[in-house]
């Protein structure tokens, strides 16, 4: 029988590549194969210290992603997908002061991405500083992030909407429940949380429509 080549084999690039394909394409157990196959001879580049860190990261080897992710940022510490993928994994090991102080950057740039606020303030709430999570809260549904919104998943805008229900923020859940409705306007959560919302509000023949 004829046997499938494998380019990973004899050139390291080209199984690096196609851990990026597999890994795009949601198959991490494929990519974590492949990008073992480099067998190490191009891991000091940066570009397969992020893609080896994301890997184990959503492969479970949550020590080996905060490695590899820690020596992509030594040389590129502005690297976004790093720095936020670095904070969510020292967050998910309970290095919750670790997670914060790697976020921290990115959640305090006026336009910071919903995904980071979020990280950002559970490490602060499970590092036992409420307070501190509370600004980041608000900003996940106001703000920079507001700004993005539209922009965002579905998933994403549901999550916001579920952050403005808990902290109790009724006028920017409504307004956020709406661009659920605007994505799946024939899901019922966007109209459920649209309609604790104007409950809260007080707006109960509003809430009574949803």
């Amino acid at each position: 029988t004829r046997k499938t080549r494998n380019p990973s084999l004899g050139n390291p690039r080209a199984g690096y590549l196609q851990a990026v394909r597999a890994a795009r394409a949601g198959n991490w157990s494929l990519a974590a194969s492949l990008i073992q196959r480099t067998q190490g001879s191009i891991d000091d580049v940066p570009a397969v210290m992020l893609v080896q860190g994301l890997i184990a990261y959503r492969t479970g080897n949550t020590n080996l992603a905060i490695d590899s992710l820690t020596r992509l940022l030594s040389q590129q510490p502005g690297n976004v997908v790093g720095r936020r993928a670095l904070g969510a994994a020292q967050s998910a090991v309970g290095d919750n002061i670790g997670a914060i102080e790697t976020l921290r950057p990115l959640a305090d740039l006026p336009g910071a991405d919903l995904r980071t606020l979020i990280l950002i303030a559970r490490a602060y709430d499970a590092s036992g500083q409420p307070d501190q999570a509370a600004p980041y809260l608000q900003r996940a549904a106001q703000g920079g992030a507001m700004l993005a919104l539209q922009t965002q998943s579905l998933p994403q805008r549901r999550e916001a909407t579920l952050v403005a229900l808990h902290d109790g923020r009724w006028r920017d859940a409504a307004m956020l429940a709406n661009t659920v409705i605007a994505g799946a306007p024939d899901s019922p959560d966007g109209y459920n949380a649209r309609g604790v919302a104007r409950m809260s509000l007080g707006d109960r023949s509003a809430a009574i429509g949803d």
